[in-house]
């Protein structure tokens, strides 16, 4: 994602100095790269992992909270990128580049991994010392499905 909003700084800081319909070409297939990355990787993870990591009692609310910073961080991209784009042109879209590795540092460092496991069993690693390194260790139980 943040190779897409790279590339989309430099493609249309390139047609904004050349006016080279080239560059606008790249600006949208850079747009549709970012859009196919994001929707088969982070999309469909945006309802299910606060539901997964939370536990039951405070999972509403949790989710809840989810939802409106989601619909919060929507509405200021809204009203605030048309300003950021007129007053910093392409490079705006580095603001973006930047933000997707800062994000990618976060995940990785912080978020528990949730594939294969029971609610039950993400209780269990949430309760170590360590939920990361304990998300990260291979589970071997049997399963009926």
């Amino acid at each position: 994602m943040a190779t897409s909003m790279g590339l989309l700084a430099l493609s249309i800081g390139m047609y904004y100095r050349t006016g080279e319909q080239i560059y606008s070409v790249l600006s949208l297939l850079a747009i549709y790269t970012f859009g196919v990355i994001f929707a088969t990787g982070y999309t469909s993870m945006q309802p299910v992992y606060p539901a997964e990591v939370m536990t039951n009692d405070m999972r509403a609310r949790g989710i809840a909270v989810a939802t409106m910073c989601g619909g919060t961080a929507g509405c200021i991209n809204t009203f605030v990128a048309p300003v950021a784009m007129a007053k910093l042109g392409p490079m705006f879209f580095f603001c973006f580049c930047v933000w997707d590795f800062v994000e990618a540092a976060i995940i990785n460092s912080y978020f528990v991994e949730t594939k294969g496991r029971t609610l039950e069993e993400l209780e269990e690693v949430f309760n170590s010392p360590d939920p990361v390194a304990a998300s990260l260790e291979k589970n071997d139980k049997e399963r009926l499905f």
